[in-house]
């Protein structure tokens, strides 16, 4: 506005083809402002008019202008002013619709991101126990053994090393033809309660390995505490009982092969798996119901 002003304020002291030459040059100056500064429509509206009056009120007072160039500087002004201002609504229209384009795609990008997600833990979780598929349980072990090694460094907690624990339940198959594989698969759901709420114990992992294997696995500060806590899965699963309308109720028990190494040595997976694997045979042979180490 002070520059628009000053500029009719010049041209109150040329002749008639310098006071036009002026008169353009604010309206231009006006055009220009007004899309140079982050106006809103409402702002750039009164900007608008203030900028015209402050304009008028010079071309009036101290020196003023003759009426018939100060009328001709009114039109220019409304003219381009006009024009403006509907090329700057059209142009406030256009970057409000593009920003809500943006966001409807954003959200529908995020939207789509999360039902992925869903599908991923969907598909890594088996449909009938409830817990994930055992190459969930893979990544989730290395987060595991990562997570204790990082925790050790930075608050001093000595874990000694990593247990991964196969589960076998006992005669699965004779209770399903004896019992009927509803009651199956009720035992199936009810041993994979109990375990998750064992690992929930100590901050583990669980899935389902296959048929009726599970596989465990935590870190644990010695060998002994490793063993103990096998041995408080082992009768977790011995004491459920699981209704059965042929014979009232039905029991299980699981073998357990243990397979225990240092953290530092615990990222070799398959390893351990094999270890624990070879364990449970141990167990199995031995009269089930037990848990072997290695």
């Amino acid at each position: 506005m002070m520059f628009g002003g000053m500029v009719m304020h010049l041209a109150s002291f040329g002749d008639a083809e310098m006071q036009v030459r002026y008169s353009m040059a604010s309206a231009f100056l006006l055009a220009v402002s007004t899309f140079s500064l982050p106006f809103t429509l409402q702002e750039a509206t009164r900007y608008m008019l203030g900028f015209a009056l402050v304009t008028l009120v010079i071309g009036l007072w101290p020196n003023p202008i003759a009426p018939e160039m100060l009328a001709q500087h009114i039109v220019m002004l409304a003219l381009i002013g006009g024009g403006t201002w509907s090329l700057l609504h059209r142009i406030r229209g256009y970057n409000a619709q593009s920003f809500l384009y943006e966001l409807r795609e954003r959200c529908s990008r995020e939207g789509l991101e999360e039902h992925n997600r869903l599908l991923r833990e969907l598909s890594d979780r088996a449909p009938l126990p409830g817990l994930p598929y055992r190459r969930r349980f893979e990544r989730a072990f290395g987060e595991l053994t990562a997570h204790a090694q990082g925790q050790g460094e930075e608050q001093g907690r000595e874990w000694s090393g990593a247990a991964l624990i196969m589960i076998d339940l006992d005669h699965f198959k004779t209770l399903n033809d004896t019992h009927g594989h509803v009651v199956g698969d009720e035992c199936l759901r009810l041993v994979a309660a109990a375990l998750e709420t064992q690992a929930g114990h100590t901050n583990g992992v669980c899935a389902r390995f296959g048929g009726e294997e599970f596989v465990v696995a935590s870190c644990h500060r010695s060998f002994d505490e490793a063993a103990a806590y096998a041995e408080s899965i082992r009768e977790s699963v011995a004491q459920i009982t699981v209704p059965s309308r042929r014979l009232g109720h039905a029991k299980v028990t699981a073998s357990l092969g243990v397979a225990f190494a240092p953290l530092e040595r615990a990222e070799d997976y398959m390893t351990l798996v094999e270890f624990a694997d070879e364990a449970l045979y141990c167990a199995k042979e031995g009269g089930r119901n037990r848990a072997e180490f290695i």
